[in-house]
Parts: structure tokens; sequence; C-alpha cells
């Protein structure tokens, strides 16, 4: 949620490197994972004195502005948004909401099943006779349209 309404928002790939570009400490760039364990660090702690010096408030305006962007809204309204929300407004109301874009876009959604090697499959994923028949299989494969 960024103001009064709900925004899809989407950190792929390429806006992870949009992130990386982005986000500055000290002049030098930071990572989106070390965006990430800063945003959570000030949750954990609502922006400590320790949080002093380890963030940029800016990263949590590029992060958001960045998947609203890459969810499907218009530049301009996205920046916009990020200009009346959060430069205008409180930072730390969206620092939860920025942590997450950065979490789903490094690890995918947490409801997302995690396949590990050598696990088997179970029987809502194991194709059917029907399925093997005519070549299709029930496990689901990553959206390749993006």
């Amino acid at each position: 949620m960024v103001g009064d309404n709900y925004y899809d928002l989407k950190m792929d790939f390429d806006g992870l490197v949009e992130v990386q570009e982005a986000c500055l400490l000290n002049g030098q760039e930071v990572g989106p994972q070390y965006v990430l364990n800063r945003l959570r660090e000030l949750e954990a702690t609502g922006g400590g004195f320790q949080s002093v010096g380890r963030w940029n408030p800016m990263w949590v305006y590029e992060v958001l502005r960045i998947a609203l962007v890459r969810g499907g809204l218009e530049p301009r309204k996205a920046i916009k948004l990020c200009d009346r929300y959060i430069r205008e407004g409180f930072v730390m109301d969206y620092i939860d909401t920025a942590a997450d874009a950065l979490f789903v876009g490094l690890y995918g959604p947490d409801d997302e099943p995690v396949e590990t090697p050598g696990e088997t499959m179970t029987e809502a994923t194991s194709p059917t006779p029907s399925d093997e028949s005519n070549g299709a299989s029930s496990m689901s494969s990553p959206d390749q349209s993006d």
C-alpha cells in the first residue's frame, strides 16, 4: 500500500539492478541484499541510534519507485506518489513495504514452494496418466513472458 491505495509492486532482476544503481551509502553503490538487510534491521529496531550512518532514506523512495514502475505504474505517477507519501510524508511508514518488495525480488514470495535437490514430487505435483499421454505436466514453470 502506498498512500491510501494498493498498487502492484514488482521487483524482477532488472529492477534489482536499478536498485543497485540508485541506492548509495556514503557515495558508494550498495546491493539489494545490503539494502534489504538494513531495512529489516530498521524494522526490528525502530530506527534507533545503532542505525545511524548505516542506511539512507532515499533507499525506501527508490525501491518503491522502481517497484511501482515495474509493477505497471507510469513512471511520472510513481514519482508523484513517492514524493507525496515518502518524501513529504514519513519514510518509516514505508520501510516494511520496500523491504517486502526487495525480499520478493531476491527470494520469491513467501508462499512459493521451494523444491530442494533430492526432494520427491508429491501427488499434487506428479503428472497424472492423462497428462503423461499428451506430454503435459501439472508442475508449473516460471513465467517466461517477462
